[in-house]
């Protein structure tokens, strides 16, 4: 059936964990026993799944127990690193577990039956942090861990994603869904909570979060939270501040009343009950507080914080409880209070709590539902935090365990039970059990402690006993080991490291390897991380943190000198330095390239020598990569981890970095390991071989959590992730004396006893055990003595953190014992002089006690009368010293005081000040200035440069290379910009070019009718011609319509986007590093200007301020006079009057209004407390150095009482400073004080009225009339009301002037803020625009150069051209004249002429005559006669030209000798034009092949600068895709965003444009004119169809009409003259000829002006020629470097090869240098090619310039 439902995928979670490799056993090989651990540090790591049954983390797997019976469940992660969060659905009917690994998946359970019935797969990379049901149980969410902190809202049961979001970038505590509001949720982490909602959008529903803004509160790791009914969120805080949350804002900030923070510490919990109204918080100390929520809604911050005071209903504080031992029996109570971490309150009869350190607290509530804490109880215990170590009885079924919480315990694993622990004031760090040699009860264990401090403890049947504590280390103590062995007579040794790196022995002296006497120490290189003895116990092998390993002999007690410490020189050291065994450079590089060839005798002698230079090079290269490989392997550090002697004598080594997860057997006198096994993939933590009573067990622990247990003879292992695989770090393994449990302990606090499988125990089919096992009980009565009946002495504990160590305490007995001394001696010393005191006052009273005659004089007391003056020398003189001491002292803070002024103060134009407004209380406010800081040098030099000379003070002009002149590169402009004319075009300008050349004075009149018939004629053609001139050609471009097209185009608005692949940047957008440098300046300017700007108002409203002040206080004391003077104080008006004139006002302004101004003041009285307060720190001081000098041995250090006593708090010192000194009177005084610290009351105003009315009864006013005194007390009434008024409107009125300034402000702040990341942007680009310089500048100069040589190729073109066209007019010139000799030889000869063949034959005969000097060859070589070259020349002409040079010439008899004369005349001139003609057809080929080698070579240059635009667009576009990755903030709002598809905001913005409204209304507007353009264009269209057609008509018929009157112009001249007529023709024959004398004289002058031009062209022509033999020398040696560039290249080339093929150590590293290297050898290859390229161009032109010049002599 199509339609039936989908049947669900059975999920076995067997099948879905990785599958175990071939070497190693099943996982259930080992089976899991009982755990002993929990992770209560976690976080929501503890629920209930069912009644009485809880759930929760640990290790790699989830746990469940119940809390009756103790009965537990295991379920193992399935992909293999741990758990990251456990939670329940609402009905308990499922849970769910977010696990870590490679891509982890969430797995839910179903609770009654523990099947897998939901995978969720996609919610994160590498673990989750947390998760959390729905309040319906519908939907789940999750927060994924580093590195992507994924949220992620599940459909769990159709296990799909709903929707998803990047929760934060740091680790998130917990999700929740809203109990109020579907659709939102809330997260908390580190220093963040965020708000989200699932909101509906355009593109469907989407996630939204905003992220909660502290503000001015601290940032904080918000763990608890709840949401309120009304959508406010209620936080903790990690300083137990509660934070009422509205829309992201704090709202308020609670605190209990005498502003103490609602807890102490972090608060972990906040629960709402919305039956009660009651909010529950609970936290680190303990304490569970219970508070009114419509109190803490309706609680309202205070005037100017936000934090207000609320007190709790009730609280209680959570103990730890009794430890519940068994069902009978309960330890007394404790009152150690819990750190909660976690509060269910979900069980109507009960709380239940997580208590950080370490347990699960039951709270029974009574029927109120009040807890009854005194009834706690603890139902589970654990370690809180790390296991450190782990130890178990090789006598009986009990383990030992030292954790980071400071505990001491044993388990007894068998019966699954605790028995008892002992807890300390210091995390433990290290412990081992002592061997036989020393306890043959194996019942004492050393523990060091990270207080440095190691205890012996002694295990008895109900608890531990200390009987030795010692102090050696003033660091953590990281390894504690005894003696395994000791001599005869001697006594046992006891070794303790720290990662102080001393190495302490000390001699047992006692029994059970108590009395622990120091014996000395060695220093180690760095912190000792792993101890090992010998088997003999006279040596110890250290190993440190640093990668050193080394080897002592172990002193003997007394042998070392310990009178002033006791560091010893050991009698015998060894070093040991590991050398990771590693594969050569040779094999690494054959792996990498191939091994090289082997040389055999078969082979070739040439391929023998390219072997061995092959193998030379492979040498070569492995050489490098050896010496590489060597300087890495010498800075890398090997950490110790472990280290063990075997039976051989060799020990093993255990270390981390690139050697981890291997064990090497090592030996001292080896230089490499010996050898080396795999035990796993990451660091080996902790390793214990010969386990067992067989001795045949081997087990591993790894920083992963990975366990790996062998057995000797076994060829399979087992191997498994049992503990956490981010924190999980293995600390301890050990297996029971029985063989048959494997105990392991991990750093996140879970510890396992799990069952070995008959192969690991070594048993046979029937489950019994083969080894000697078999004999050992698994469970004894334990035999050892209660504590109280245990005879061995106990020791005193060392609980002070301040104990000195042992080394430290001899240091300071010496010194205690000097200062002794010295006390002594000065004792004596005062005791002497007091003696000698007491006599003289006895001497003096028995004196004054005689009569008068018999009293001695004062001056007799005097035994040296000089004494006293050299006593006063003496003082005035330590006086002296005592200035000049102070004078140091005074120079020096002075100097300081300068150095301060010029670090903080001299780069400041404008100082931050305050300006407070009139109001006070709640409705008081301020503002402040900006704080401008003086431009460096630097930049004011570029902003006045800026201003001056613009962009190209920082780079130059922006633009593209500039063409010479200006113009395009296909113009034809010279370089002055002005058309250039030939010579037959300015003869023609002179003149009409079709009016005839009068050979003679014109004979007709002006009306005759032939003149007039010949005007009207030319008048026709002319008309004609500029008709004809008129019509386009048909490749004719109408200009209008050309720039039309071309405005279109670059006005289309066609917004290609800057990443498009078509994108062409601009020229005139191009940006470069001048210009970006040149925004950033213009954007400074304008930020200072801005703020100057402001701060001008602002001081301006200072100002104004200052002036209010002025006049309130002014007519305060005028209110009062008037007051005075009216005598009417006590009528309501004056009453009202004085009020208002008398309330507070501060005058006075505060330091922070004016700093400049009182930044230098300083008052008595300050300078009397800042003295006051530095002399009671410097006895402060003194006192506690006192104290600390008077300790003892094992004191503490002083007496803290008498230093509390007289020191001096420093909180209340700012800046050395008391705060009691910092208030200025100024400030007392302007709040209402007097001035001296106390505040006065103020006098009433009738006191202050009736004093100004007796100061002014002097004055009477009893002359006046009662008129005149009316009129003035209305005077005076009135100015008092308009100075009343005053009183209360101009502060008014400031306030609100302050007010809108105070809103200018804040948009100017955020104008500066957006100038800030723009100025970031800037610079980012600035940057990027930096890299680009250099290549843009040499791109920018190839252009200008190609654009240079074009411009001159053009220009030589031109002129060529020119040249052409001058020629082809002289040679037209020269046929009419030609013409004309022939026509005249057809006027002497006519047609019916007898001997015109002849005569004709002898006129167009060449003849051999010398050549005129009118040419360059002639002048050259001489005049000389040219006949072959004559004929050559004219053997294309005409075949009338040609004649027999050998026929005699002779006149017929029948011709006239003047004819024959003429004729021959005729013959010179017409041999005179052919000259001319064929000179002129040898310059115009000449300008002819010029012109084709300045063709080929514009073409060439065409080429080149196509190619140099090519490259240089291809440029812009990599600087522009530069500029694009660079990333800019653009805020827009949500009506900006029009990018829409199917009507839906899409999923993705990426393909999204940014684009500005102004551009989007020009394209609109641009779209709608093109559309009324297009309309118009199509009208116009066919109007001027209808013209053409009308025009094609008009043209018909015109042309018809021309052709009727050419048929009857034809018929006319038919019937006149017979035959068709040239009327040209006709015309010039009736004209007269010129004479040939003046025909000779313009012949002469035209030639003279040729040789002019000639000898001009000469002169050129020789300076070419110069220029040619100097390009010609150029071009040699650019010849010569492009040989040396040849070869420069191909060693470039064979270098390239050589390093590509070297080796590398590091192959990502090494294949990045090779790239880099190849790109810039490819780089300057291609620059290379491209020179040669120019250069074999520029040898191409050079080389089409024609023949070298000969030399002229």
């Amino acid at each position: 059936d199509p339609d039936a439902p989908v049947p669900r995928k059975e999920y076995v979670p067997e099948e879905m964990r990785a599958a175990p490799g071939e070497d190693e056993l099943p996982r259930d090989a080992i089976t899991m026993h009982h755990s002993f651990g929990f992770e209560s540090v976690k976080r929501n790591n503890l629920h209930y799944l069912s009644e009485e049954v809880i759930i929760f983390t640990v290790g790699a797997m989830v746990q469940t127990v119940h809390l009756g019976t103790g009965e537990q469940t295991y379920l193992y992660g399935i992909d293999g690193e741990g758990v990251g969060f456990v939670v329940v659905h609402p009905e308990k009917t499922h849970f769910a577990l977010g696990e870590k690994g490679v891509n982890p998946g969430v797995y839910i359970y179903e609770t009654e039956t523990l099947k897998l019935k939901r995978v969720l797969v996609g919610g994160t990379e590498r673990a989750y942090s947390c998760g959390r049901f729905s309040n319906d149980g519908s939907k789940l969410a999750t927060v994924g861990g580093y590195p992507d902190f994924w949220l992620t809202v599940w459909d769990w049961r159709e296990e799909a994603i709903v929707l998803r979001s990047k929760a934060f970038s740091q680790e998130v505590f917990d999700v929740t869904f809203s109990p109020f509001f579907e659709g939102q949720l809330t997260t908390s982490g580190t220093g963040h909570i965020r708000f989200w909602k699932m909101a509906e959008t355009f593109t469907g529903l989407k996630l939204q979060g905003d992220i909660g803004r502290f503000g001015n509160e601290d940032l904080s790791d918000v763990a608890g939270y709840a949401e309120m009914p009304d959508g406010k969120v209620l936080s903790g805080t990690e300083s137990g501040r509660l934070l009422m949350w509205d829309g992201g804002l704090i709202r308020t900030v609670l605190l209990r009343p005498g502003g103490k923070p609602c807890h102490d510490g972090m608060i972990e919990c906040v629960r709402l009950d919305d039956e009660t109204g009651r909010v529950y918080t609970a936290g680190a100390d303990g304490y569970v507080r219970v508070w009114d929520y419509k109190t803490l809604n309706d609680a309202e911050p205070g005037e100017d914080s936000a934090e207000a005071y609320v007190d709790a209903l009730e609280e209680f504080l959570i103990t730890r409880g009794a430890k519940r031992l068994d069902n009978e029996k309960e330890e007394a109570e404790t009152l150690e209070p819990a750190s909660i971490k976690s509060l269910i309150m979900s069980e109507p009869d009960h709380w239940l709590v997580q208590d950080e350190k370490g347990g699960v607290v039951r709270v029974p509530l009574d029927a109120n539902g009040a807890p009854v804490t005194r009834n706690a109880t603890r139902v589970l215990d654990f370690h809180a935090g790390a296991i450190v170590a782990l130890e178990a009885s090789p006598i009986s079924d009990h383990i030992i365990t030292a954790g980071e919480d400071g505990s001491v315990r044993v388990f007894a694993y068998a019966e699954k039970r605790e028995l008892f622990a002992a807890r300390f004031n210091a995390p433990a760090t290290t412990m081992s059990c002592a061997p036989p040699a020393v306890d043959p009860e194996r019942r004492v264990v050393v523990v060091g402690f990270g207080d440095g401090v190691a205890r012996v403890l002694l295990r008895c049947a109900d608890a531990w006993k200390l009987i030795d504590a010692v102090k050696p280390h003033n660091g953590a103590v990281t390894c504690a080991q005894y003696a395994p062995a000791h001599r005869a007579g001697s006594t046992p040794m006891l070794v303790t490291a720290g990662e102080d790196g001393k190495v302490w022995f000390f001699a047992c002296e006692r029994e059970k390897g108590t009395g622990l006497a120091p014996v000395g120490f060695v220093v180690a290189p760095g912190p000792v991380s792993a101890l090992a003895w010998t088997d003999a116990g006279d040596a110890v092998l250290a190993g440190c943190a640093s990668g050193h390993v080394f080897e002592f002999a172990a002193p003997a007690p007394g042998t070392v000198d310990a009178t002033r410490t006791f560091e010893f020189e050991p009698s015998r050291f060894r070093a040991y330095a590991f050398k990771r065994p590693r594969a050569s450079a040779a094999s690494v590089l054959a792996e990498r390239e191939g091994a090289p060839p082997t040389i055999t005798q078969e082979m070739d002698p040439a391929d023998v020598i390219e072997a061995k230079a092959a193998r030379k090079r492979f040498d070569e290269r492995a050489a490098e990569l050896q010496e590489e490989m060597d300087e890495a392997e010498a800075t890398t550090v090997y950490p110790v981890t472990h280290l063990a002697y075997d039976a051989t004598g060799a020990f093993e080594l255990c270390v981390g970095g690139e050697a981890k997860g291997k064990v090497f057997t090592c030996s001292l006198d080896a230089e490499k390991p010996l050898s080396s096994r795999d035990a796993h993939a990451e660091t080996v933590t902790s390793l214990k071989t010969r386990q067992g009573p067989s001795r045949a067990l081997t087990v591993s622990g790894a920083a992963n959590g990975a366990v790996r247990v062998e057995r000797r003879g076994l060829e399979k292992h087992w191997h498994c992730e049992v503990h956490d695989g981010s924190r999980g770090a293995v600390t301890g393994v050990a297996v029971s004396r029985c063989e048959k449990f494997l105990i392991t302990a991990a750093k996140d606090g879970s510890l396992f006893a799990q069952t070995l499988g008959a192969e690991l125990r070594g048993a046979d089919e029937r489950n019994e055990p083969l080894s000697v096992s078999a004999q050992v009980s698994t469970v004894e009565p334990d035999p050892l003595p209660f504590l109280e009946a245990d005879a061995t002495p106990a020791a005193a504990d060392i609980d002070s953190a301040t104990t000195y160590s042992i080394e430290d305490a001899k240091v300071k007995v010496e010194e205690d014992a000097k200062r002794a001394a010295a006390e002594e001696e000065k004792m004596g010393v005062r005791e002497f002089l007091a003696k000698l005191k007491a006599e003289y006052a006895a001497l003096v009273l028995e004196n004054d006690a005689r009569p008068f005659a018999e009293r001695l004089p004062a001056s007799a007391f005097e035994v040296d009368p000089g004494l006293r003056e050299v006593i006063e020398a003496e003082t005035l003189a330590d006086l002296e010293r005592a200035r000049e001491s102070l004078a140091w002292h005074c120079e020096k803070s002075s100097l300081g005081l300068k150095k301060l002024r010029e670090r903080f103060l001299d780069d400041v134009e404008q100082e931050r000040a305050v300006l407070r407004s009139f109001a006070t209380g709640r409705s008081a406010f301020a503002t402040t200035s900006f704080r401008v800081v003086r431009p460096n040098e630097r930049l004011e030099a570029d902003l006045k440069a800026l201003k001056e000379g613009g962009a190209r003070r920082f780079g130059g002009d922006a633009g593209g290379p500039r063409r010479p002149g200006g113009g395009s590169s296909r113009a034809g402009s010279n370089a002055s910009g002005s058309m250039r004319l030939s010579r037959s075009q300015n003869m023609r300008s002179a003149g009409d070019p079709n009016e005839p050349v009068l050979e003679e004075e014109n004979p007709f009149a002006a009306g005759h009718k032939q003149e007039l018939r010949r005007r009207r004629r030319l008048a026709r053609e002319e008309e004609w011609r500029r008709f004809n001139a008129t019509k386009p050609d048909e490749a004719y471009e109408n200009p209008e319509d050309v720039a039309a097209i071309e405005v279109a185009k670059k006005t289309l608005g066609d917004y290609k986007l800057k990443s498009d692949e078509n994108f062409v940047v601009a020229e005139e957008d191009s940006m470069n590093y001048g210009k970006k440098r040149e925004q950033m300046l213009l954007l400074e300017a304008s930020t200072r200007g801005a703020r100057r700007d402001f701060n001008a108002r602002f001081f301006a409203m200072r100002e104004t301020r200052a002036a209010v002040v002025r006049e309130t206080v002014a007519g305060a004391a005028r209110v009062a006079e008037i007051t005075a003077e009216l005598g009417d104080a006590d009528t309501p008006e004056g009453a009202r009057a004085l009020e208002t004139v008398g309330e507070p006002f501060r005058t006075t302004p505060a330091a922070d209004e004016y700093p400049t101004e009182s930044r230098d003041e300083a008052t008595e009285e300050a300078l009397a407390a800042f003295d006051a307060a530095r002399r009671a720190a410097a006895a402060a001081a003194a006192k506690k150095e006192a104290a600390k000098a008077g300790g003892g041995f094992g004191g503490g250090g002083g007496d803290d009482e008498a230093e509390g006593d007289e020191s001096v708090d420093e909180s209340a010192l700012i800046d050395g400073e008391p705060i009691a000194s910092i208030t200025s009177d100024a400030e007392t005084k302007a709040f209402g004080g007097d001035g001296d610290g106390s505040t006065k009351e103020k006098p009433k105003a009738s006191e202050a009225a009736a004093a100004a009315a007796a100061s002014s009864a002097a004055f009477s006013f009893e002359d006046e009339t009662d008129s005149e005194r009316a009129a003035r007390t209305l005077r005076l009434r009135h100015e008092r009301a308009v100075l009343v008024r005053n009183r209360l409107e101009l502060p008014a009125r400031f306030d609100e002037a302050l007010r809108a300034l105070r809103r200018h402000k804040s948009f100017v702040e955020g104008e500066l803020k957006a100038a800030e990341i723009k100025k970031l942007t800037y610079n980012r680009e600035l940057v990027s625009l930096k890299k680009f310089e250099d290549g843009e500048a040499s791109l920018r100069e190839k252009l200008s150069s190609r654009y240079a040589e074009q411009e001159d190729i053009e220009q030589k073109s031109h002129d060529v051209a020119a040249h052409m066209e001058d020629i082809a007019a002289e040679l037209e010139s020269v046929n009419e004249r030609k013409q004309k000799v022939l026509n005249e030889f057809d006027k002497f000869v006519n047609e019916e002429h007898a001997r015109r063949e002849y005569l004709r034959k002898i006129f167009l005969r060449r003849i051999k005559r010398l050549k005129k000097d009118s040419g360059d060859d002639l002048r050259a070589e001489g005049e000389r006669v040219e006949d072959d070259e004559s004929d050559d020349d004219d053997s294309d002409d005409d075949d009338e030209y040609n004649s027999d040079d050998e026929m005699e010439e002779s006149r017929p008899e029948d011709c006239d000798e003047s004819l024959w004369d003429q004729i021959l005349a005729l013959r010179e001139r017409r041999q005179d034009q052919d000259d001319v003609i064929n000179e002129l057809a040898k310059r115009s080929a000449e300008l002819k092949k010029e012109a084709d080698a300045l063709a080929k070579k514009d073409k060439a240059s065409g080429k080149a600068l196509a190619s140099l635009r090519e490259e240089m667009s291809l440029f812009q576009r990599e600087k522009q895709e530069t500029m694009n990755m660079i990333e800019t903030t653009v805020p827009l709002r949500l009506r900006q965003v029009e990018y829409l598809y199917d009507g839906k905001l899409p999923l993705r913005l990426s393909e999204g444009v940014v684009f500005s409204r102004a551009n989007l209304e020009g394209l609109r507007a641009r779209i709608d004119s093109l559309v009324r353009e297009k309309a118009a264009l199509r009208a116009t269209q066919r109007d001027l169809r209808r013209e053409h057609a009308a025009l094609r008509q008009d043209t018909a018929a015109l042309t018809e009409r021309n052709r009727a009157l050419e048929d009857a112009a034809t018929r006319m001249t038919m019937l006149r003259f017979g035959k068709r007529i040239d009327l040209d023709k006709m015309e010039r024959a009736l004209i007269p000829k010129k004479g040939i004398e003046e025909l000779k004289v313009s012949l002469r002058e035209t030639e003279a002006a040729h040789r002019d031009e000639l000898r001009r062209w000469d002169a050129d022509l020789a300076a070419v020629r110069r220029e040619l033999t100097r390009a010609t020398a150029e071009n040699t040696a650019v010849l010569n470097a492009v040989s040396d560039l040849t070869q420069r290249k191909r060693e470039l080339e064979a270098r390239l090869k050589h390093t590509q093929s070297s080796v590398f150590v590091d192959p990502a590293a090494a294949q990045r240098r090779e790239a880099a290297e190849r790109e810039q050898l490819v780089a300057v290859v291609n620059a290379q090619a491209a020179e040669i390229d120019t250069l074999r161009e520029e040898i191409g032109f050079l080389s089409v310039k024609g023949t070298p010049a000969r030399p002229e002599f």
